[in-house]
């Protein structure tokens, strides 16, 4: 069974330009993820749109609660990938037969909104609820995280 969630953020007074530099950018991911999660990443990639968008896997990713201990190991791969606008990754995990994760920035008129469209198959069917609204929590953390960033506000304008 596949579940799916979209959550997305209104950031203003920002550029796409801006917020792609940042979401591009591994220390962006882990600021996002922190400090509950943190994911490691090969020296050859500094970049997510180092990753070719070829949608074969190219490294995998130890996913670290708390930045120390080791809970999962995410084969990470992008299927596209247009800067400023979207990245569209296809993964799998020891959780997950897939991982789809695209996200998007799309222009506004005085600013951006990013949207998180995310889908995934469990392997074990009875975790899919709970995986469901773990994800569905880290997603809009990191929403509220990515707001704080540029904004300096600690309320995210996020819809789920």
């Amino acid at each position: 069974m596949k579940y799916k969630y979209e959550i997305s953020s209104t950031l203003n007074d920002v550029s796409a330009e801006a917020v792609w530099n940042r979401i591009n950018s591994w220390a962006g991911v882990n600021y996002e993820l922190g400090p509950l999660v943190r994911m490691s990443v090969p020296s050859e990639y500094p970049e997510v749109s180092d990753i070719p968008a070829d949608g074969k896997s190219h490294f995998t990713s130890t996913i670290l609660l708390l930045g120390w201990l080791p809970i999962d190991a995410h084969q990470f791969g992008l299927r596209a990938i247009e800067p400023p606008h979207y990245f569209d990754e296809r993964s799998q995990n020891r959780m997950m037969r897939v991982w789809t994760h695209k996200r998007t920035i799309t222009t506004t008129g005085g600013g951006v909104v990013v949207t998180d469209h995310c889908c995934f198959e469990p392997r074990w069917a009875v975790l899919g609820c709970v995986l469901l609204r773990v994800y569905r929590y880290i997603f809009r953390r990191r929403h509220q995280r990515l707001t704080r960033f540029f904004t300096g506000n600690n309320k995210a304008r996020w819809r789920a």
